[in-house]
C-alpha cells in the first residue's frame, strides 16, 4: 500500500509539474505586449505600439508596427464580422513591416477592444464607417501623414470599399480580398458548391442540414442557416494548407495576445451561441443582403483586389463580375491559384510582394 501510495503521490507530481509547465510556456507566449521592430531596412523611427483608442464612444485596440515611421500607413480592416486577424498577419506577412506602418484595428466590440456594455443598435455599417474614419483620422495626424492606404478582407473588405467612397481623399488606394461583391449570388454558389461536396464525400449529415435550409439567398439568418453555411468552409476555407499552419500556430506564437485573449478567440470561433449572442450578429442580414456592386458602382481612388481562385466563401468570379464592372481611375485584379479565401497567408510571398513591389509606389 505504501508502495502504491508513492507511485501515486509521484505520477501527481509529475502530473502537476507538467501542467505547470505547460501553463507557464502559454504565458511565455503570450504576455500581450507586441516585440521590438527588428529587420534590415530599420530606421531611426521605428515603432511597435499597442494604442486604446476612444472611437465615438467605444474603446477601440490599435496596434502600430513599423520599420520607419515615414514608410506609408497600411490601414488593415478585419472580417467577421468580429474576427481580428492580427496574429495571422503577424506571422504570414512580417516583412510588410519593412515597407508599410501596419495598423491593426480591432473593430468596435472585437478582440482586444471594448467588449462589454456596448449598444447593440450601434453595429451598423454606417456606426463602423464612421469609425473606420476616425481611425483613419487618427493615424494620419499621430503620424503625419496625408493619405493611407487602407486593406479590407472578407466582411472587412465591405467596410474598406464603404469607408473609400465615403471619404476618397483620405487613402492612397483600396485593397480588398476575400472581397465581398453581390453577396445573394456568392451565396447562391456557395451552397450549390456545398451541396456538391456533401453528395460527392457521402455526407448524409450534412446534405440534411443544407436541404434543411435550402439555397443560401433569401433565408432568414438564423442558427439553421449558419450551421449549414459552415459546410462552405469545411472545403472553401483554404485551399490546400491545413488550419495548424494557417492559424493555429500563428495565434499560438501571437505575442500580442494574452492566454485569455487567445482562449476567447478559439471559444468565440467556435460557438454558434457566441456568434449570435454578440452584437455584431445584427450586421449579419445587412452583409448577405448585400449587393457592393449596385451600392458602390464607383470610387475615385485605385482599386486592387486580390482574390483566391477556390474562393467559395466570397466567390472569386463574383468578386472578379464586380471588379469589371466597378470604375475607379486605376485597378488591378490578382487571381491567386493556390488560394481559397485568404491569400494574404495561403500565399504569402506572392501576395507580400504584390503590395510592395505594384502598390506601396502609389503614395510615392
Amino acid at each position: 500500500m505504501a508502495i502504491l501510495k508513492k507511485i501515486i503521490l509521484l505520477a501527481l507530481s509529475a502530473l502537476t509539474l507538467t501542467v505547470v509547465i505547460a501553463i507557464s510556456f502559454a504565458l511565455w507566449f503570450s504576455p500581450s505586449k507586441t516585440p521590438a521592430i527588428s529587420g534590415a531596412n530599420l530606421g531611426t523611427q521605428p515603432i511597435a505600439e499597442q494604442q486604446r483608442l476612444s472611437i465615438n464612444g467605444s474603446e477601440q485596440y490599435l496596434l502600430l508596427r513599423g520599420a520607419n515611421r515615414d514608410n506609408p500607413v497600411l490601414l488593415l480592416v478585419h472580417g467577421g464580422p468580429g474576427s481580428p486577424d492580427t496574429p495571422f498577419y503577424r506571422h504570414h506577412n512580417a516583412v510588410l513591416e519593412q515597407h508599410f506602418t501596419l495598423a491593426f484595428w480591432h473593430q468596435r466590440g472585437a478582440g482586444k477592444s471594448q467588449r462589454s456594455g456596448l449598444n447593440p443598435d450601434d453595429f451598423t455599417v454606417e456606426q463602423f464607417v464612421a469609425d473606420a474614419h476616425a481611425v483613419t483620422a487618427h493615424l494620419k495626424q499621430s503620424l503625419g501623414k496625408n493619405k493611407v492606404f487602407i486593406l479590407g478582407h472578407s466582411w472587412g473588405s465591405m467596410l474598406a470599399l464603404s469607408t473609400v467612397a465615403a471619404h476618397p481623399d483620405d487613402y492612397h488606394a483600396y485593397i480588398g480580398t476575400g472581397q465581398l461583391a453581390d453577396v445573394p449570388a456568392s451565396e447562391a454558389l456557395a451552397f450549390q458548391a456545398a451541396l456538391e461536396h456533401a453528395k460527392s464525400s457521402d455526407d448524409d449529415a450534412a446534405l440534411a442540414q443544407l436541404q434543411k435550409v435550402g439555397a443560401f439567398s433569401g433565408v432568414p439568418i438564423d442558427a439553421d442557416f449558419l450551421t449549414a453555411r459552415a459546410q462552405v468552409s469545411r472545403f472553401g476555407l483554404s485551399y490546400d494548407k491545413g488550419p495548424f499552419d494557417l492559424f493555429i500556430k500563428p495565434l499560438i506564437l501571437t505575442k500580442e495576445y494574452s492566454l485569455n485573449d487567445k482562449i476567447d478567440f478559439v471559444r468565440e470561433a467556435q460557438s454558434l451561441e457566441s456568434i449570435m449572442s454578440s452584437p455584431a450578429f445584427n450586421l449579419l442580414p445587412v452583409i448577405f443582403n448585400t449587393d457592393l456592386s449596385t451600392e458602390i458602382p464607383a470610387v475615385d481612388v485605385p482599386v486592387f483586389m486580390l482574390q483566391g481562385r477556390h474562393d467559395f466563401l466570397a466567390h472569386h468570379d463574383v468578386a472578379k463580375d464586380y471588379f469589371d464592372r466597378l470604375n475607379a481611375p486605376q485597378k488591378q485584379f490578382f487571381s491567386f491559384e493556390k488560394s481559397a479565401h485568404f491569400p494574404a497567408f495561403e500565399e504569402p510571398q506572392k501576395f507580400n510582394q504584390i503590395l510592395i513591389e505594384q502598390i506601396r509606389p502609389i503614395a510615392n
